[in-house]
């Protein structure tokens, strides 16, 4: 296989490995309900410790992953294509990608469907939604958004400088925190600066992939993605039964997250490139669930409520994560489906 070849399939299989993420943080929030900080409208009917930790554990790659992932795309868009060259374009591009969706899903979706169940009034509205402080699943669009803005203009540092930018990287994300800590989160702007580092690790795997004079893909190890399970899974343990009190306590509890969610993030990326090598995903099935995952990443979280609001207290904990998961799925995929449809006949009127 030659280097192009090599490099294309290796965007490809990227859009797998998102596709798949995608359904992890759709099957993740229908366990949410039994971590009991989530969909506080109503207590869950019965407990379930062992949903309880699955998710938290899933809570420390699949968003990171996916971040991740698009640094390692950004990589190769813009210094191995040569594409996103005129700041201007590329903002606005991201733009119509990200809070162009974020403004109309909240507006139309979101807000309407989550004031059913919290009955949200107009300061709650401001704040979480016009403000962006706490805008339910659509936090990630506004998140990505800023991290494209942060890190566009930091690139070729990046690329010049891959050990001196390892403190830039942690400079943001030690900002992102104290600024969380002690200023509201408008538009997400803090939580960007704290996935910065998530972003610069998969921008450094497809730099040192194009550079390097080793096997291209030496990353994709399963070995390497044991031990990345292995920490990830230390890491997250630490952070979830931290015995110490205090501020050591809290720079240890902290730094263990910060820690699994690095390896949860790689190893969530390996495993998903090697199994995309390893099978046949280019089925229409999978093609048509690929080109659907944004707007099923968009519409999952509502439809979630209901389903709980239903069934809550008439199926067993695992029966309902479940249901809900694949209800959820399949409704907005329905919906995305609608969408596209409309706005062909749409165009086609217009023509």
């Amino acid at each position: 296989m030659t280097s192009d070849d090599n490099t294309f399939h290796n965007m490809q299989n990227c859009n797998f490995c998102k596709t798949v993420l995608m359904l992890i943080i759709v099957f993740y929030h229908a366990g949410m309900f039994w971590t009991g900080d989530w969909f506080t409208a109503i207590r869950p009917a019965q407990t379930s410790q062992p949903i309880s930790i699955a998710v938290h554990w899933m809570g420390t790659f699949h968003v990171y992953a996916f971040t991740l992932i698009s640094g390692y795309i950004y990589y190769y868009i813009r210094f191995q294509r040569g594409g996103y060259e005129e700041i201007g374009k590329f903002i606005i591009n991201k733009t119509k990608r990200l809070v162009v969706p974020y403004i109309f899903i909240a507006t139309l979706w979101v807000i309407p469907l989550s004031n059913i169940f919290f009955h949200l009034n107009c300061i709650q509205i401001v704040k979480s939604y016009t403000l962006g402080e706490s805008p339910s699943q659509l936090w990630f669009l506004l998140m990505l958004f800023w991290v494209f803005i942060i890190a566009y203009p930091l690139s070729k540092y990046f690329r010049s400088n891959p050990i001196s930018s390892a403190s830039v990287v942690i400079g943001c994300w030690l900002l992102g925190i104290a600024g969380n800590a002690v200023l509201p989160n408008i538009l997400q702007i803090f939580t960007a600066l704290q996935f910065i580092p998530y972003f610069w690790i998969g921008f450094e795997i497809r730099r040192w992939q194009t550079e390097s004079t080793t096997s291209k893909n030496m990353i994709f190890n399963p070995l390497i993605g044991a031990a990345e399970l292995i920490l990830n899974i230390i890491f997250f343990l630490l952070s979830e039964y931290n015995a110490f009190e205090g501020l050591i306590g809290t720079a240890i509890g902290i730094s263990a997250s910060f820690a699994s969610r690095i390896c949860g993030a790689l190893m969530a990326f390996n495993f998903l490139m090697l199994l995309a090598c390893r099978i046949q995903w280019h089925t229409r099935f999978f093609i048509a669930l690929s080109n659907a995952s944004y707007p099923i990443y968009l519409f999952h979280q509502q439809i979630i409520y209901f389903i709980l609001w239903q069934l809550n207290g008439h199926l067993p904990p695992f029966i309902l994560m479940l249901a809900s998961f694949i209800i959820a799925t399949i409704t907005s995929w329905m919906i995305s489906y609608a969408c596209l449809l409309y706005t062909s006949d749409a165009a086609d009127d217009k023509a």
